[in-house]
């Protein structure tokens, strides 16, 4: 234990630990989604020459209206020196997992720089095991995701440095990384609120530099609209539409409207059961895999319950900065993006109400 409080010895057995996991994707071809964005993406394939293209063309996903320059970028680099070869893509995805776990240790050390170095040590440990980002790792495709929290964190650590320092410098370092996260998957945007939170954690004082703390997230927010909204090719209702179909959306044009709130709280204990147990993992929560649930049902009273019961906790303890409070809101916000709350109406809706959430968060 004493060899752990040591942060290089932490960092160098997450390091390893992260990689030796995932070694045996290196002997693994392509999978799923890697056909569309990577071996059969006419963008991807042209290497370096199709950079261009993909930064001012919405061609991440053939058909489908996503902005993803960033992650597209890599694969077009990787696909020009290597080739159609896999390992070098699960090579680079296993790489970017390590970094980003290490990322992850940094961070937690960062919010609570007055716990112990086994706290952040095993908080990641855990994090880096969990079956539940075996798909992020192995499907190539996938790497936006890690993309996305790597520089995401590092945003947020750097975001709070520069309100700490007064350095306007890091401030702009802070609002590239952000928009590098949002431009390499657009989930990135629910690390934005978290801003203003990770600064209020670490308890440095300063509390009137919160008032114009938000100017960075409020940027990012605005370079996500510019890049997701404007660039490319203009979104249409018929990109909507086809961007979400009933083949992954449950409520996409269900015949039961009045199912969709307690379906989507119900979720909410399904996602919080895979943290302690992983099982069964599936590819896709979607049509015909998860049944819908009725205000008659014990399974949604008992989320109501539990949620009840985390704001009762979290009401009693935000003010003493607890890790467990810190981690409920983390959840909650990176979560919301697919609660599915923003499909549920209290009549039923145009058939593209819902498809329009998945086009801005797919």
């Amino acid at each position: 234990m004493t060899l752990l409080k040591t942060s290089f010895i932490s960092t160098l057995l997450i390091f390893v630990i992260a990689c030796l996991q995932y070694a045996n994707t290196l002997s693994h071809d392509y999978a799923w989604d890697d056909k569309l964005v990577i071996t059969a993406n006419p963008a991807t394939e042209k290497g370096i020459q199709g950079i261009p293209e993909i930064f001012t063309q919405r061609v991440s996903v053939p058909n489908k209206n996503v902005y993803r320059p960033v992650t597209q970028s890599l694969f077009a680099l990787e696909y020009g020196l290597f080739h159609h070869n896999p390992f070098y893509g699960h090579l680079f995805s296993v790489l970017w997992y390590a970094a980003t776990c290490l990322t992850v240790y940094r961070f937690i050390r960062f919010v609570f720089p007055g716990t112990d170095v086994l706290f952040a040590f095993f908080t990641t440990l855990i994090f880096t095991v969990h079956p539940l980002h075996v798909e992020v790792v192995a499907n190539i495709k996938s790497r936006d995701e890690i993309l996305a929290l790597f520089f995401g964190l590092w945003a947020l650590i750097v975001w709070v440095k520069g309100i700490e320092s007064g350095s306007w410098l890091k401030l702009m370092a802070a609002l590239l990384l952000f928009a590098t996260a949002l431009l390499a998957k657009e989930n990135a945007v629910t690390l934005l609120p978290l801003a203003p939170l990770v600064w209020w954690f670490r308890g440095l004082g300063g509390h009137k530099r919160l008032a114009w703390s938000f100017l960075i997230p409020i940027l990012c927010a605005g370079v996500l609209y510019w890049f997701t909204f404007s660039s490319g090719r203009p979104a249409t209702q018929e990109t909507v539409v086809m961007d979400s179909t009933v083949l992954n959306n449950i409520f996409l044009w269900t015949s039961e409207p009045g199912k969709v709130f307690p379906t989507s709280l119900v979720n909410i204990g399904r996602y919080l059961l895979l943290f302690i147990f992983p099982h069964p993992l599936v590819h896709l929560y979607g049509y015909n895999q998860i049944s819908l649930k009725g205000w008659g049902d014990p399974e949604t009273w008992a989320i109501l319950a539990l949620l009840a019961g985390g704001a009762y906790f979290f009401w009693k303890n935000w003010k003493n900065k607890r890790p467990a409070v810190f981690g409920l809101l983390f959840f909650a916000l990176t979560y919301s993006i697919y609660s599915n709350f923003s499909c549920w109406r209290p009549i039923p809706w145009p058939t593209d109400t819902c498809s329009f959430r998945l086009w801005v968060f797919p």
